[in-house]
Formats: structure tokens, C-alpha cells, sequence
């Protein structure tokens, strides 16, 4: 049986997932579970009808372990927990004993086996550090491995130990003798790693990429050989649980990661870029050693040929000089024919041909830091919407500034990349509202400080507190994940701050989702096919309390309606509505219900979209959809409501005169619900009157009038014998331009037949 490549790819994932699971890597398992249900299912609409059952059988398959995994509560626990959080430096005696646990070495990369490389000691002669060399950024080269990222990040910290006297490239590598790496009895070395918002130990041996002459493939300095580079190289693949094919990330990631500095992405061709202003803050922070810097290129650098394209590059220097502004940078791709590594640009060239700018800040110019650590579940929504076509996750943190202060604070979210490598499909952003107290935010439309989406684990928004204040903190997220994320956030401030978790207000919640879908005919009214749900308030020790929260794309303007039916409800009356959200916004509806008694309710929600624009983006993507959260001090139930006709069989038909009569035939006993609609132009005055009447042998069985200012009328018919029966609409069309659209429901097909109009109609003439 022929196997075609997505089928074979998914089948791969899976084995891959079963093996995590065995080795209790169960975040891992869990994602690859999800991601080989996703192959099964693309690879079955692909395929012919056998093969397609069997990919649907297996994603099937794969989706039950992975909901398994989930239920088990396996997934509590972040993966990061392996690696032992760092509490205090080691000892060179520490390295003497033997039974201390190594991490298995990364798996060589294809070039590096191409050139005959294994993993091996390395020459006992090449010291791990020579401590009379003052190496310089320029003298490291990345070898085999493809990781730009990372050697630009030991370049610009080797610059940083060169210029400011510091240890800050190598102080991650132990044992250590006099503040400086040395050689360990047992080949076995500890590297302090900054990894999901703590310092952890990552153990490695020295088995490294060598040749059989000796030659190491992997980052060395070019001239001067000596192997700390390499040892931590092969901590952060470890960490990373990559192999030396590492593609790279970027350098701010990695330099967060050696170091514990503060990451920063700033796009340079955003419109809230400022040149002027960032020149300033970085020069005045590079001057006094307190940043680190690098920079990323796009896709497609602007018609700068010489630049690498998604590639790294590390900015050494900084220099001014009559209103001249230069930017010195390095490659970490060398060249042996080529003597000088760096190259000069001015400030206005590198924020014209580079995308973004990579910053690292001293966290020493914090000294008071508060941190929280939580997770995303993608089963739930928050009371929060910031995303253009999916509901974010979102939670809420309380900020409390006791005094002003001349230095931004700084909020660093980190998210948990749980896998080494992080997803271009999932976004995470900051958002930060002034407030009189602690409380939850649900608008997020005004008096914001609204972060931007990146697609990278860091995050980091600088808040100015112009005094003692007060504020709510949105952690933000939005993907198409299917797993649990969890996430650190740390603030960073120069004066005393506190931060506090914001819960839901109260203890019972409901959520449901759905879709917002167009109406089988363009001339009903919107409402009879909007959402619709019942609320059911159960009785409790105090009086029910309900906070109502829909939320969709920024692109559909929605509201809600609270009204006493329990039912479906075509319109209503203004003394039924017990809440409402008020106008159309953006977005997102809110409401909170103060006092409610128990019973059954009816939540309408209501949309600007369109037919047609309901149609194409239910069709195109997931821009149509919905969350509702129904936040309550008692329990309440919430259930949908079928939808007009929902489950029926429907026939339709079309007049431009009134009155107008058809032949029924209902071959089963059944009850019919038949609805009749004018389209009357935007300019009558008044909506058409009209009456339906259905009939049997001249003799009046049911009818029903329109209701006053309503374009529409609905019959709901007791059930019918199987028998011919003539349908009636009696009225006044009250424009030329108007016409009629019927529909008839039922729970078997029934005919229908235009006949002649019944002679007892009395024919009315438009005024």
C-alpha cells in the first residue's frame, strides 16, 4: 500500500512521541502527540477512502494519548524542572566525585560527520582557558555548527570582559580556580544556565567534535585555541535539547541565557520606533558597560547586498563624535583570508538596511525584583481579548509603585520553550492599565499601555511611574496550541514594588464557544440566526451576580442582550431585557448583572457582521468566532439554542405580490414552523403588515400576524395529518421594490406548490 510523504512524517511524529512518553518527557510527548494528530488528519483529506480511514483511525489514536497525557496531570510540571536549579557555585573538590549525573552529549550535526568529526576529549595539550590571552570579539569563530546567534552572543560578551574588565563571557563555566575556568578532574563540567526565569546547572562531559588529528569543529577562538567556547556551546545545545544542527534563535535569547541579562527586541521599522531617542538611551547605557547589543537581519535585507539574510550580527562598539554617529559590528561567519571581522555603519545604516535591534540590560540597575511563574491552558479563556482571529488565554497581575521613579520599570515575560525550539505561530504580549485598586481589566480598548506581539520567548515592556500608583497587568497569548504553556514574569525596578496574582472575581465559571454563521436566506432578520443560549440561575446562599463577557476578532463589532424567556426568541420587548452591553464595540461585550433572581434566561448575541462577511470568514479562517464567559457567585448553566429550523428539513419560496398563496404537501404527520419575510428598502417608512394562514378544504387550521414595526411574521402549526393543505400570506407589500420570502420547516421534506390565489383573499393596494 503506497504511503505518501504526509502520512509517512506523521507516523515518524508518533513513533517520536511514543519514545518521549517512555523516556517520561511528557510535555514533549504531549505536543508531538497533537502534532502527528494534525499530520493523520491533513494526510486523510488527502487521500483515497481506505488510506483516509486509516489516517483518521491514527490520528484518533494519537489524540487519545495525547488527552491521556493531559488527564493524567503529567503535564504539571514544566520540563525545565530537570535541569537542578543553580543555588550556589561549585567547588573544585565537587568535581571529584564520580558519581555526578552527565547530560547526554548533542548529536553531531551532517557537515560535522561529512568532515570525519566524532564526539571525542579533546587534546589535553588545548587549555580550557588562557588566562594571559585577552581575546576580543573578532577572534571567535562558529566552525561547524550553525548557531550565529549564539557565537555572536560570546563574541559581544567576550568584547564586554575585554573593554569593562569583566568575566561575563566564561562565568557560566565550572569548576573555576581564582574566579577562572580551569580544567576538571573528571572531564565533567557544570554550566550555569539562565533558563525559564532561574539559574540552572547543566552538566556536560568533555567529549567534544573533533577529528581524528585533533581538530575541533565547533566554536574556538581562530587563533590562541582553547575550549571554553566549545563546553558552553554544548550546555546550551544540551539545554536546548538540540543537536550541533542547531539553526540559531537570536542573540539576546542566547545571551539571556549565558548571562541572566535582560532581553530586549526592538523592530526597527515599526512606526513606534524612535531613532533619536533609542540612540540616546543606548549610547548612555553602552557607555557605562550596561548593555550588550546585536542585531537581526530580515528575510531580504534593504539593498544591502553584504548582508546575510535572517542572520546575526554583534555591535562591539559605539562611538559619537561631532554629531557622527557610528555603529561598529561583527560576523560571526570568518573568514582565514580575511583580516578585519568588523566593519563600521552608521546609525542611520544600520536602522535603515538591519530588521531588529538586540538588546541585553544590566539587571544589576534593578536591584528590586519581583517574579511569578504561570501557565496558559488552552481548554480555557480569560476575561481578556487582544488578538485578530483567536480568543487569548490571559492572565491578570496586580502592580503596586510606593514612589516615582526617574528609571522605566521593566516587565519581562518569558515564555517556557519547552521544546528547544520556539513556535512561529505563537504570539505573547504585555499590557499594563493604570487602576484605583486590585481588579481584573476586561476593556482593553483605552487608557492602555499596549505591548506588541512578538513570536519569540521574550517579551519586555518598560512601564514610567509618574508616582505612587497603581496598575493591572495583562499577560496576553494567542495561538493555535493545543498544550499548556507556562510562562515567568519577572519586574524589574529601582524602588520597592509589589506584585500580586489577580484572580477571577468569582468562583464559578462557564465558557463556551462558537461561530458566528450566515443565514440560509439574505432577507431574514439577523436575529433569528444570531447565538442565542439559555442561562439557567441556580438558587445559592446569596443573591446571584453574573459578569457576562463575549469575545471575537478586533475586526467584528459585537453585543449582548440578557433577556427573561429561557427560549429562543425572535424579538422582544424593552421590559424583557434584564442586562445588556451597550453598543457595538470592537472586539469584545461586557456586562455585569448586579442583582438577578433565579431562573431560566435567554443571552442573544448580536454582530455588525454581514451575510456575506459572516459567510466568508466562517469559510477563510477563524475570524467569525466567539468566546462567551459567564462569570457567577452561584452556579449557572449555560446551554445553546438550536437555531431557527435547526435539524429540520426547509423548503423555500419567493413572491413580489401579496396576497399569495401555495400547495403544502405534508406526507407525514408533523408539526410545520413557516416564517415569511419581506425586504422592504432601507427608505419605507413602515415595515409590510402581513398574515399567514394555512388552510385546509377552505377551513382556517393556524395563523399568525406580524408583530408592529416588524417585517416578518412565524407559524408555528399544531401537528398535521399527511394531506394536501394550501399555505396563505395575506398583506401589504408597502414599496414596488418589495418581495416575500417563505420558508417552511419540517422534520420530513414537504412539497411546495405556487397555486392560484384563494378567492376569499381580500386584495389590499399600497397607500
Amino acid at each position: 500500500m503506497p504511503v505518501d510523504g504526509t502520512t509517512e512524517e506523521a507516523r515518524s511524529v508518533a513513533n517520536r512521541a511514543i519514545e518521549l512518553e517512555r523516556n517520561k518527557r511528557f510535555f514533549e510527548a504531549f505536543r508531538a502527540y497533537v502534532s502527528a494528530t494534525q499530520l493523520f488528519l491533513e494526510a486523510a483529506r488527502a487521500s483515497p477512502e481506505t488510506l483516509g480511514s486509516d489516517a483518521r483511525r491514527m490520528a484518533s489514536r494519537c489524540l487519545e494519548r495525547a488527552e491521556r497525557l493531559r488527564e493524567s496531570h503529567k503535564l504539571a510540571n514544566d520540563p525545565c524542572d530537570t535541569w537542578e536549579v543553580w543555588t550556589q557555585d561549585p567547588s573544585l573538590s565537587d568535581f571529584a566525585r564520580i558519581d555526578l549525573h552527565v547530560e547526554a552529549s548533542p548529536a553531531l550535526s551532517p557537515l560535522q560527520i561529512q568532515q570525519g568529526a566524532k564526539l571525542r576529549q579533546a587534546s589535553p595539550a588545548i587549555p580550557i582557558m588562557c588566562r594571559d590571552v585577552v581575546l576580543r570579539a573578532g577572534d571567535i569563530e562558529q566552525g561547524s555548527v550553525s548557531d550565529c546567534s549564539l557565537i555572536t552572543a560570546i563574541e559581544i560578551a567576550t568584547e564586554h570582559n575585554a573593554r569593562w574588565h569583566t568575566r561575563l563571557a566564561f562565568e557560566a563555566l565550572f569548576p573555576q580556580l581564582d574566579s577562572m575556568p580551569c580544567r576538571s578532574p573528571t572531564g565533567v563540567y557544570m554550566v550555569k544556565l539562565y533558563l525559564h526565569g532561574q539559574a540552572r546547572c547543566i552538566t556536560i562531559n568533555d567529549a567534544l567534535p573533533c577529528t581524528l588529528t585533533g581538530e575541533l569543529l565547533c566554536s574556538k577562538p581562530r587563533h590562541n585555541i582553547q575550549l571554553w567556547p566549545a563546553l558552553l556551546e554544548k550546555a546550551f545545545l544540551v539545554a536546548k535539547r538540540s543537536s550541533y544542527a542547531f539553526n540559531g534563535s537570536d542573540a539576546c535569547m542566547d545571551l539571556y541565557a549565558l548571562t541572566g541579562w535582560i532581553p530586549e527586541h526592538i523592530p526597527l521599522h515599526e512606526a513606534s520606533f524612535q531613532c533619536e531617542k533609542t540612540w540616546t538611551r543606548l549610547f548612555t547605557a553602552w557607555k557605562q558597560g550596561r548593555c550588550l547589543l546585536a542585531l537581526g537581519t530580515g528575510s531580504s535585507p534593504e539593498t544591502m547586498s553584504a548582508l546575510v539574510p535572517l542572520h546575526c550580527y554583534g555591535i562591539i562598539e559605539l562611538r559619537e563624535h561631532q554629531h557622527k554617529r557610528t555603529v561598529s559590528i561583527v560576523n560571526p561567519w570568518k573568514r582565514h583570508d580575511v583580516l578585519q571581522h568588523v566593519k563600521d555603519m552608521a546609525w542611520e545604516e544600520v536602522c535603515c538596511y538591519f530588521d531588529t535591534l538586540l538588546v541585553n540590560w544590566d539587571p544589576a540597575l534593578y536591584p528590586h525584583q519581583r517574579q511569578v511563574t504561570g501557565m496558559w491552558d488552552a481548554t480555557s479563556d480569560s476575561a481578556v481579548r487582544l488578538d485578530e482571529f483567536r480568543a487569548a488565554q490571559t492572565d491578570q497581575y496586580h502592580i503596586s509603585v510606593s514612589q516615582e521613579m526617574s528609571t522605566p520599570i521593566l516587565l519581562h515575560l518569558e515564555r517556557h520553550d519547552l521544546s528547544g525550539t520556539y513556535e512561529e505561530q505563537e504570539y505573547m504580549a504585555l499590557h499594563v492599565f493604570p487602576c484605583n485598586k486590585a481588579q481584573r481589566r476586561a476593556q482593553v480598548e483605552f487608557d492602555g499601555l499596549m505591548g506588541m506581539y512578538v513570536n519569540v520567548p521574550h517579551s519586555l515592556l518598560a512601564l514610567h511611574a509618574s508616582g505612587p500608583m497603581q496598575y493591572t497587568l495583562a499577560v496576553s497569548r494567542h495561538g493555535s496550541a493545543l498544550y499548556p504553556m507556562p510562562y515567568t514574569l519577572t519586574v524589574y525596578a529601582t524602588s520597592l514594588v509589589d506584585l500580586a496574582v489577580l484572580p477571577p472575581t468569582m468562583p464559578n465559571r462557564s465558557i463556551v464557544h462558537g461561530s458566528w454563521r450566515p443565514s440560509p436566506n439574505r432577507g431574514v432578520p439577523e436575529l433569528w440566526y444570531q447565538p442565542q443560549y439559555r442561562l439557567t440561575v441556580h438558587e445559592g446562599t446569596l443573591l446571584p451576580r453574573l459578569e457576562l463577557v463575549v469575545m471575537t476578532s478586533l475586526s467584528t463589532c459585537v453585543a449582548a442582550v440578557l433577556l427573561t424567556s429561557g427560549k429562543r426568541v425572535l424579538c422582544w420587548e424593552e421590559a424583557s431585557v434584564v442586562a445588556h452591553t451597550g453598543t457595538l464595540s470592537r472586539g469584545i461585550a461586557r456586562s455585569d448583572v448586579q442583582v438577578l433572581q433565579p431562573g431560566a434566561y435567554t443571552l442573544v448575541l448580536l454582530t455588525s457582521c454581514s451575510h456575506d462577511e459572516t459567510a466568508t470568514s466562517s469559510t477563510t479562517s477563524a475570524a467569525a468566532s466567539f468566546s462567551v464567559i459567564v462569570e457567577s457567585n452561584v452556579r449557572v448553566s449555560v446551554d445553546i439554542l438550536p437555531m431557527l429550523g435547526a435539524g429540520m428539513y426547509r423548503r423555500s419560496a419567493h413572491a413580489t405580490t401579496l396576497p399569495h398563496a401555495w400547495q403544502v404537501y405534508v406526507p407525514r404527520a408533523m408539526p410545520l414552523l413557516i416564517c415569511a419575510v419581506t425586504d422592504a428598502p432601507d427608505h419605507a417608512n413602515e415595515p409590510a403588515t402581513m398574515t399567514i394562514r394555512l388552510e385546509k378544504h377552505s377551513s382556517s387550521l393556524c395563523e399568525a400576524e406580524s408583530k408592529s414595526r416588524t417585517n416578518y411574521a412565524v407559524l408555528h402549526s399544531q401537528t398535521l395529518a399527511p394531506d394536501m393543505y394550501t399555505l396563505s400570506i395575506d398583506g401589504i407589500l408597502k414599496t414596488p421594490f418589495s418581495s416575500l420570502d417563505v420558508d417552511v420547516f419540517g422534520s420530513q421534506p414537504v412539497s411546495l406548490t405556487d397555486c392560484d390565489i384563494a378567492p376569499h383573499i381580500r386584495i389590499h393596494s399600497s397607500s
